[in-house]
């Protein structure tokens, strides 16, 4: 506004081209403009100030070769090299001859330091080094302080022995120059933004991810407060976010972080622009790792290569980045011979480019390289490709870099595909470990969503281990312990995370980290309630969607690492198969059923179930292989489910289902069995036995979710409720005067909860019933820990969408529809008036608790959960994790034990 109202409107006009302030107010005015992306009328201001030093002094003057530096500067942020490099030659030419002057040496070291910048975005990596080291002997040797700039040689040094691996150096100087602007600007200067970046850029190659995410939301926050998102200066940070987001599997969000980089420099530097390749590169990487169509993919990443091999030529290191993107993409394809062409042409410019000096990219081009030969299935160049690669991952990091383990993975399968069987287990074996230091170091640090995407990450290599182990069962008798400890490890490893924060908080003495946990759920829920409103709604109550759902998850990660602190002794003790045995008791045995894929070069289509059993007798765990996985998914589990709707016998079940396991396990009076797969979806003890009895008959089975919930059990201190239960029954749907009312009335529902109210009161406990129109979702909602709580209504489960319904949904719809927590729940009073109105946007208004809502319930002291209810077992099955659905919710929410239902319920 000054230099609008001042500047340009009066003075400007007036002043004259001599002017002894006139270079200082217009170079003041071209970096306005370019903090406010105002490129053109920055170009402009610098072309007056060159113009004004040429006329006031001369062509030889150091001022107009400080100004051909300013201009040189901008034109390299705007991709114009070749100007760049014709300002910068100018302007050294003039600058020398200058050097021995104490007060001017400050211009030429900030031109040697520009033409290092244009020189390192060449890839002339070596010249870029010698200018720096130039810039800082000038700088060492002055006889007075140069001034603050002295710290810009050190932020350019470390932006290139990033791109050089040489990471020990650049961390001890990122951390000296982020010391120093903080001591001289501030905490929240702008200043802090790049060497920020570039520490969190550094941590993430590193393998922190924690810690990188930590420095992209400091970094983030003070480039938001001063710039805003649309900002270019926000471009590294949205990079940086995203390239953390890929790392740990985060698709979607990293694609919404480039994405809106891409647009911000499109916007100010064209199309044509480096910075936009490279967005466009990353933007098509993780749309390929999405799934999405291939000829969108290619064409990107071909537009990308255009762009750098025209501005920087076919021969310069961040060409050599696309090509392996794109050859990421042609190993997919099986197009193997354009894989190897462009892998050997990058791998061509990095050593050119590096010279004898080592080069950390050479890794990733060398994995590459060896994943094409796997696929080709040629294993012994495979091996040596990927142990070149693990070679460079060793010297650069360490063992327990995310990038080795990777590594460790393939050489496994490379392995297994050779018969070296024990090769394979050697290196699986250690990369799984690793995992479990991973899982320990970043889960705290993520949301919920987050970890289910970083776990997804890791999973497969737990899926190809059962393969190894349970084929190799007679050669290494180790291994059915093994992959029982990997289950006890793993298996519903994103629920038990869940149950633990909350505990965890609810346990502890901090009141503020309660506050901050209420203050998380009335965040969740006043989401629930934004995304269920219209776009004029939510434009007229000034809310964004996008910004809330951040904040959320925001709260959730900063909730996650603070409950770490208070983590107890027995949650970091490696639980293992003898842990689960001395937890059992005379008659008990526990069962892990454990479900994968076959591998065999890659996972196949062939489903097999083991069920891994312990008994309290010192033993290695017994294996039962399942036969026909894929049909007791298919063929079988259609015909249980069609016996039980259609009330006719079921004499094939038991079979398939239950008597592989009883013949080996025998009759034993209580059996814990950790479900996996299609075994989440049946009630076993239900069903039939040959002798006309039901399996219940003869086992008492207890469904876990993990078996080594029996031995934490026993060491947590659960804490007392009051003999109280809470009934709900017969809710009114309607309130409103209907003709087409599809949802029927329970009246069945309230005479179950009068008769249990009646039952329990005898018994001397504490009641509260609400039926008809006080059975709402608000009184479920402000449910205190009642011991027992019993709910009698309809559930539904809405599973996937078809095709037509898709077209006809709104956007908030459609995001509501993409979570299986919103897709399930039970219907309260004033459902049918609401499903009259929306057929997915259950949140629309109060009558419908979706298993969502239900997790953010308070029943941290209820032993008991009965949802009297049709079809609330269900819910989206994530094998190795359960189901997503009202289960898993009240689990989330404190339930210690639950009773539900998988089919209709009736009345």
């Amino acid at each position: 506004k000054i230099y609008t109202e001042s500047f340009t409107n009066k003075v400007g006009k007036q002043i004259a081209i001599r002017h002894k302030d006139l270079l200082e107010i217009l170079n003041h005015l071209a970096k306005y403009y370019e903090l406010t992306d105002q490129y053109q009328m920055a170009v402009d201001a610098l072309a007056k100030a060159k113009n004004a030093a040429r006329v006031k002094y001369n062509y030889s003057d150091y001022l107009y070769g400080a100004e051909l530096t300013n201009n040189a500067k901008l034109q390299i942020k705007l991709g114009q090299y070749e100007q760049a490099d014709e300002s910068l030659n100018s302007s050294l030419k003039i600058l020398e001859n200058f050097r021995k002057e104490e007060d001017k040496k400050i211009y030429l070291v900030d031109a040697i330091e520009t033409q290092a910048t244009l020189l390192g975005i060449k890839g002339l990596f070596d010249e870029a080094e010698d200018n720096l080291d130039r810039a800082a002997k000038i700088i060492s040797k002055a006889d007075s302080p140069i001034g603050i700039d002295e710290y810009s040689t050190t932020a350019l040094l470390a932006n290139l022995f990033i791109q050089l691996g040489q990471y020990s150096k650049t961390e001890e100087k990122l951390n000296d120059l982020i010391r120093n602007y903080e001591k001289v600007y501030g905490p929240s200067s702008l200043r802090l933004i790049e060497p920020l970046v570039n520490l969190g850029r550094l941590s993430l190659l590193k393998g922190e991810y924690a810690e990188a995410d930590k420095i992209a939301g400091r970094a983030k926050q003070i480039g938001l407060s001063v710039y805003g998102e649309k900002s270019t200066k926000m471009a590294p940070v949205l990079l940086l976010d995203g390239d953390i987001d890929y790392a740990i599997g985060d698709y979607d969000v990293a694609q919404d972080n480039f994405t809106k980089a891409m647009n911000s420099q499109e916007k100010q530097f064209g199309h044509n622009h480096i910075e936009v390749a490279k967005s466009l590169s990353r933007i098509a990487l993780v749309k390929f790792y999405k799934g999405d169509a291939a000829a969108e993919i290619e064409k990107m990443l071909l537009d990308a290569q255009n762009i750098m091999g025209t501005r920087l030529g076919k021969d310069n290191p961040q060409y050599a980045e696309v090509l392996k993107n794109v050859a990421v993409v042609n190993i997919a394809q099986k197009k193997y011979p354009v894989a190897f062409s462009s892998l050997t042409q990058a791998e061509s410019i990095w050593r050119n480019k590096t010279g004898s000096k080592g080069n950390i990219n050479a890794a990733s081009i060398y994995a590459l390289t060896g994943d094409v030969y796997y696929q080709m299935k040629v294993y012994t160049k495979a091996e040596e490709f990927y142990n070149s690669a693990k070679d460079i991952y060793e010297k650069y990091f360490s063992r327990q870099h995310p990038e080795y383990v990777r590594i460790l993975s393939k050489l496994a399968k490379v392995y297994y595909m050779q018969k070296d069987y024990k090769r394979s287990k050697k290196n699986i074996e250690e990369a799984l470990n690793d995992y479990d230091l991973f899982i320990k170091q970043y889960f705290p640090a993520l949301s919920e969503r987050e970890k289910a995407k970083y776990w997804n990450t890791m999973k497969g290599d737990f899926e190809f281990y059962n393969t190894l182990a349970f084929g190799q069962l007679e050669d290494f008798r180790d291994l059915a312990g093994k992959v029982y400890n990997y289950q006890l490890l793993t298996k519903a490893l994103l629920l038990s995370s869940s149950i633990k924060i909350r505990e965890r908080i609810q346990n502890s003495t901090d009141e503020t980290l309660k506050s901050a946990y209420n203050n998380w759920v009335e965040k969740k829920e006043f989401l629930t309630n934004a995304l269920s409103m219209s776009s004029a709604q939510l434009i007229q109550n000034e809310i964004d969607p996008a910004a809330l759902s951040a904040e959320v998850e925001k709260l959730e990660r900063e909730l996650s690492q603070k409950s770490e602190l208070f983590g107890q002794s027995f949650e970091n003790k490696k639980i293992t198969y003898e842990n689960v045995q001395k937890s059992l008791g005379k008659g008990e045995v526990a069962v892990e059923m454990v479900r994968y894929r076959y591998f065999n070069h890659n996972f196949t289509d062939s489903i097999i179930y083991v069920a891994m059993y312990v008994k309290n007798d010192n033993a290695r765990p017994k294996v039962i292989t399942i036969p026909e996985g894929y049909r007791l998914e298919t063929r079988y589990f259609k015909y249980y489910r069609n016996c039980i709707i259609s009330k006719v016998p079921d004499a094939f079940s038991y079979k398939v289902f239950w008597e592989p396991l009883q013949k080996e396990i025998g009759q034993y009076a209580t059996i814990y069995l950790s479900p996996d797969g299609v075994y989440n979806q049946i009630n076993l003890e239900a069903i039939p036995t040959p002798d006309g009895k039901y399996v219940i008959d003869n086992s008492n089975i207890v469904i876990v979710s993990n078996t080594k919930d029996l031995y934490v059990r026993k060491l947590k201190s659960r804490p007392l409720a009051t003999n109280t239960a809470t009934m709900f029954g017969n809710p009114k749907f309607y309130l409103t005067a209907s003709n087409n009312r599809r949802i029927a009335d329970l009246p069945g529902t309230e005479k179950e909860v009068t008769e249990l109210e009646q039952l329990l009161k005898q018994k001397g406990w504490k009641t509260s019933e609400y039926v008809e129109t006080s059975a709402s979702e608000e009184q479920v909602k402000g449910l205190e820990s009642p011991k027992i709580f019993h709910i009698a209504t309809h559930g539904f489960y809405t599973p996937a969408i078809s095709e037509d319904d898709a077209k006809q949904m709104t956007e908030s719809e459609a995001q509501l529809t993409e979570n299986p927590l919103l897709k399930t729940g039970l219907l309260l009073k004033g459902a049918g008036d609401l499903l009259e109105k929306t057929k997915y946007n259950y949140n629309l208004e109060s009558g419908i608790l979706t298993a969502y809502e239900a997790m953010n319930l308070n029943l941290d002291k209820t032993d008991l959960v009965v949802l009297s209810a049709c079809e609330t077992g269900l819910g989206e099955v994530s094998n190795g994790e359960g189901v997503y659905g009202l289960q898993r919710a009240f689990l989330v929410a404190g339930a210690r034990v639950l009773i539900m239902s998988m089919f209709k319920v009736d009345d």
